[in-house]
């Protein structure tokens, strides 16, 4: 057994960056483990001083590939590793429409998606943008989960709570970027519109897990053949070059492929390399 001087005695989140560090969050802030010593990045009486400096708590965190992660606190954050520093945006000082964030996930193509109680936020680096049940087919506005799939479909568990009458509304609700596939009791299997944590499995299927009634699988499967960067159906020499002329690359840095980097480690490395050669000719 061991113990460490970690402030979240509580942990809501968990999530492994490159390396295998595991960052933690909760309502006593954002943490860090890399099997041998546990950093504190941020909590309640750093706060104090400058309310504008660190997360206040981490309901949810995304590693990425430079070892730095983005996390749903009140706002959203960015935590740059390599300048040992953080970036929040908030309602105060950015464009982004809610302060109350529940979960995080980064796409492939680097940027982020947020959801809150307000709706689904997409951050480009620039822009916000915000998806609600009003604007968009989503179930729920107040968003709960979410989990982004190798390919870039998102996957967004909604719950708005009851209804007049008694009546449940919420579901999970896939984006491709540019079509909408809805999931409730009405129209699926689905056992509950309360929807709690969700994830994509390593064949592309969804799990689903719900209030009181337990775990749905959505069989939906990858729409492309692994390793086929070059969309013709076929895995060949044309897709291992693109694979090989962003090897070694990582989310930002130039070149990188997000498409190669098929375990989403935020990375186009060894792994990558073996999953598309494991298709070659497929």
């Amino acid at each position: 057994s061991w113990n460490t001087p970690d402030p979240n005695a509580s942990a809501e989140c968990l999530a492994e960056g490159p390396a295998g560090m595991i960052w933690m969050g909760g309502g006593w802030g954002v943490s860090r483990w890399d099997g041998t010593q546990m950093e504190i990045l941020s909590e309640p009486n750093l706060v104090i001083s400058d309310p504008n400096a660190y997360p206040y708590d981490g309901r949810d965190i995304a590693p990425d590939g430079t070892g730095g992660a983005w996390v749903a606190s009140i706002g959203l954050w960015y935590y740059d590793d390599a300048a040992a520093a953080w970036t929040g945006y908030t309602t105060q000082n950015s464009a982004i429409p809610s302060d109350y964030l529940t979960s995080v996930a980064l796409a492939p193509d680097g940027t982020v998606w947020a959801g809150s109680i307000d709706g689904l936020i997409h951050f480009d680096g620039t822009n916000f943008t915000l998806y609600t049940a009003d604007n968009s087919p989503l179930p729920g506005t107040r968003v709960y989960a979410l989990d982004v799939r190798d390919d870039g479909l998102l996957a967004v568990g909604c719950f708005d709570g009851a209804l007049p009458g008694g009546i449940d509304y919420g579901g999970v609700a896939l984006f491709d970027g540019s079509d909408w596939t809805v999931y409730t009791t009405e129209n699926s299997p689905l056992q509950h519109e309360q929807i709690g944590p969700l994830k994509f499995d390593a064949a592309g299927n969804l799990w689903v897990s719900s209030a009181t009634e337990g775990l749905s699988v959505i069989y939906i499967g990858q729409s492309a053949t692994p390793g086929d960067l070059d969309g013709d159906g076929d895995v060949d020499l044309t897709d291992l070059s693109l694979l090989l002329s962003a090897f070694g690359t990582c989310s930002g840095d130039a070149g990188f492929e997000p498409n190669a980097d098929f375990d989403g480690s935020g990375c186009v490395d060894l792994v990558d390399l073996s999953t598309l050669l494991a298709h070659f000719g497929s």
